[in-house]
C-alpha cells in the first residue's frame, strides 16, 4: 500500500470522526442546526470511507448504495446551507434550487445507474458543470449571508467568519477533487484540505470552551468597566443600564433586565417589543422562548436571550451569567439601601420642619403670656394667661409623648399576648363615644379573631383610627362602622366612617409624622395615622387607605401566628422573620 493510499485513508476515518462529533453536538443540543450538521457530515464521511474502500480493494460496491452515494455530493452543501438557515429560523428565497437539484441529479443518476448507459461527454459536461454552479449558489450563498449576520453581532462576528471561511474553501476543495479526474495525488491533498476547512466550519458552527474564552478576550475590558459602573450606580434604573450593555456583548446575545411587575428597566440587543414579550412572559410565569436564561436579581430578573449567531451558550456562559447576576443583585440592594437612606433623610428633615412649626406657636405663647403675666393686675387676665400657659404646656407635654410613642413602638415586640380585636374595639368605642355624644360607633365581627400583640398598642390602634375619623368626618353626628373577619390566616379590621372622605392628595401624607389632611378639623400634631402604620408595620401586617365612594375606609390585615416576629424596614414596612428567614 503506497504512501498516499495510507493518506488517503487517513483523512477518511478523519472525516469519520468529525461526523462522529457531530452527531455528538446533535445528541447533546437537540436543535434543528446541529441535526442537519450532523445528516450533512455523516453522509459525507460514509461516501468518503466507502469510495476509498472501492479505490483501495476494488470490491464491487451494491449498485442501489453506490447510487445513493454519489447523491451525497449533491445534497451536502444544501444542507450545510440549511442548517445555517435554521439558525436565523427562515430560508431564502432561492433555497428552492437546492431540493430541485437534489431531485433531478438524483434521478439522473438513478437513471444512469440502473440502466447502465453511457452519457454523452456534452452532457456529461453539462452535469457536472451544473453540480459545481448548485456547490457554489449554496456554498457562497449561505457565506455571504454569515458574513452579512457578522456585521450586527460582535462577539458572534468571528464565528461567523469561521464558517463561512471554512465553507468556501471546503467547496473550492471538493470541487477541484470532483474536476481532478484519475490523479490519486491531487485528490488526497484537495481532500485534506477539504477535511482542514470542514473541521473550521464545524469549530465555528460548535465553538469549544476555549474558542469562545478567546472570541470574548476583547469585551473582558467592557466588562470590567461595568463592575466601576455597578458601583456608582445610585439607583434601581442606573443598576440595569450599567448591566445590559456589557453582559450582551460578553455573552454575545440579547440582555433583558426587568423588575418583578414585569417592567422593562433596560434591554440590550433586542428592540422594545422583543424586550416586553420577554418580559410579559416572564412576568406570566411562562417560558418566554427557547434559548433564554432566566436568573432572579432579588427584587426583579435578568434574562440572557441567546441570538440566532450567539455562540453556543454552554455551562461557561450560564455560571458567567448567574455569576453577574448576583453582582446586580447586591448592587440593587446597594441601590436601594440609598434610596432608602435618602427618603429616610427627606423624611427626618420634613419631620423636624413639622416639630419646629409645632413647637413654635404654644413656646411663643408661653413666652409671651409670661411677659403679660409679669404685669397685669387684674385677676381675669391673670387667670386668662395662667390658663393659656398650661394650655400650651399640657400640648407640648402631648406632642412629647406621641413622639416617644412613635419611637417605641418596637418596646413591646416581646411583650406579646392573644388580643380579641373586636373587644378592643368596643372597649375604645365606647371610651371615644362619651366625648362625642352625637358620633356613632358600631362594632361588629368575629369575636374570636385573636392577634398575638401588645394589648396597649391594639387600643392606640382603634384610638388613632376612629380619631381620625372624627377629624376629617367633617361633622360630629358621624357613623364610624368596625368590622372584623378572619381571612387566610389574618384578621381583617375595616373602619369605614360616612363622612366627607380624605382628599386624593392626601392619601400619603397623613401618613407621614407632623402631616395632617388638608380637611382636618380640630387640633392635632399629625402624628396619629404614622403611629398606626408603624404598629401595624411591626405586627408584620398591611395597612391600606381603601378608595371609597363615601367616606374614608382603612383596611387593616393582621397576622395571627405568634412566631411572626417581624423585621421592621427603614421606611416603616414589615417583613416577618420564620425560623431565622424572612418571608
Amino acid at each position: 500500500m503506497t504512501a498516499v493510499a495510507v493518506f488517503s485513508l487517513g483523512l477518511a476515518a478523519a472525516f469519520g470522526v468529525l461526523a462522529v462529533w457531530t452527531v455528538a453536538q446533535w445528541w447533546r443540543w437537540r436543535t434543528r442546526s446541529t441535526a442537519y450538521l450532523a445528516l450533512a457530515f455523516t453522509s459525507l464521511a460514509l461516501a468518503i470511507t466507502i469510495s476509498r474502500v472501492d479505490e483501495l480493494t476494488r470490491v464491487e460496491i451494491w449498485t442501489p448504495l453506490l447510487a445513493a452515494l454519489n447523491v451525497v455530493p449533491a445534497a451536502f452543501p444544501w444542507l450545510v446551507a440549511a442548517s445555517v438557515w435554521s439558525l436565523e429560523g427562515r430560508r431564502p428565497r432561492w433555497a428552492w434550487i437546492g431540493l430541485v437539484w437534489v431531485v433531478v441529479f438524483t434521478l439522473l443518476l438513478g437513471f444512469v445507474t440502473f440502466t447502465e448507459t453511457t452519457l454523452p461527454d456534452l452532457v456529461t459536461l453539462v452535469v457536472l458543470s451544473l453540480f459545481g454552479l448548485a456547490w457554489v449558489i449554496a456554498a457562497v450563498g449561505t457565506a455571504v449571508g454569515l458574513r452579512r449576520a457578522a456585521r450586527r453581532h460582535v462577539l458572534a462576528r468571528p464565528r461567523m467568519r469561521l464558517m463561512s471561511t471554512g465553507l468556501i474553501v471546503l467547496t473550492v476543495a471538493l470541487l477541484i477533487d470532483l474536476a481532478g479526474g484519475d490523479s490519486a495525488t491531487l485528490n488526497t491533498v484537495m481532500n485534506g484540505v477539504a477535511l482542514v476547512a470542514a473541521l473550521l466550519f464545524v469549530l465555528g458552527f460548535v465553538p469549544p470552551r476555549a474558542l469562545r474564552l478567546w472570541w470574548r478576550r476583547d469585551e473582558i475590558g467592557t466588562f470590567q468597566q461595568s463592575q466601576a459602573d455597578l458601583l456608582g450606580a445610585v439607583s434601581t434604573d442606573e443598576v440595569a443600564v450599567a448591566v445590559a450593555a456589557p453582559l450582551a456583548g460578553l455573552l454575545g446575545s440579547g440582555v433583558v433586565v426587568a423588575g418583578d411587575d414585569g417592567a422593562v428597566l433596560a434591554c440590550h440587543g433586542l428592540d422594545a417589543q422583543e424586550a416586553e414579550q420577554v418580559a410579559a412572559a416572564v412576568a406570566g410565569g411562562r417560558q418566554p422562548l427557547e434559548g433564554i436564561r432566566v436568573t432572579s436579581i432579588g427584587r426583579g430578573w435578568l434574562a440572557v436571550v441567546a441570538g440566532p449567531f450567539t455562540p453556543v451558550f454552554g455551562r461557561d456562559e450560564v455560571d458567567l451569567a448567574d455569576a453577574y447576576a448576583m453582582q446586580v443583585r447586591i448592587s440593587l440592594e446597594r441601590a436601594t439601601l440609598f434610596q432608602s437612606i435618602q427618603q429616610q433623610q427627606a423624611d427626618l428633615e420634613a419631620m423636624l420642619l413639622g416639630l419646629a412649626h409645632d413647637i413654635r406657636s404654644p413656646t411663643a405663647a408661653i413666652s409671651g403670656s409670661a411677659q403679660l403675666l409679669a404685669d397685669a393686675d387684674e385677676r381675669d387676665l391673670r387667670e386668662q394667661l395662667s390658663e393659656l400657659i398650661t394650655n400650651s404646656t399640657d400640648y407640648l407635654a402631648r406632642l412629647v409623648d406621641a413622639m416617644m410613642e412613635l419611637g417605641q413602638v418596637r418596646t413591646g415586640a416581646r411583650e406579646r399576648e392573644p388580643v380579641a380585636i373586636v373587644a378592643v374595639a368596643r372597649k375604645v368605642a365606647e371610651r371615644v363615644g362619651g366625648s362625642h355624644p352625637a358620633l356613632r360607633i358600631e362594632v361588629s365581627g368575629d369575636s374570636d379573631a385573636i392577634v398575638w400583640m401588645n394589648p396597649i398598642r391594639a387600643e392606640q390602634l382603634f384610638d388613632n383610627l376612629i380619631g381620625n375619623a372624627v377629624k376629617h368626618g367633617g361633622r360630629e353626628d358621624l357613623t364610624v362602622q368596625v368590622e372584623v373577619a378572619r381571612h387566610d390566616g389574618l384578621v381583617v379590621v375595616d373602619v369605614a366612617d360616612d363622612g366627607v372622605g380624605i382628599p386624593a392628595d392626601d392619601h400619603e401624607r397623613i401618613f407621614t409624622p407632623f402631616q395632617r389632611g388638608a380637611g382636618a378639623r380640630g387640633k392635632g400634631n399629625g402624628l396619629g395615622l404614622g403611629l398606626v402604620r408603624r404598629i401595624v408595620a411591626d405586627l408584620g401586617g398591611t395597612l391600606e387607605l381603601v378608595p371609597s365612594t363615601r367616606g374614608a375606609r382603612f383596611e387593616l390585615r393582621l397576622p395571627t401566628e405568634r412566631a411572626a416576629l417581624p423585621v421592621l424596614q427603614p421606611d416603616g414596612s414589615g417583613s416577618v422573620l420564620r425560623h431565622g428567614r424572612r418571608g
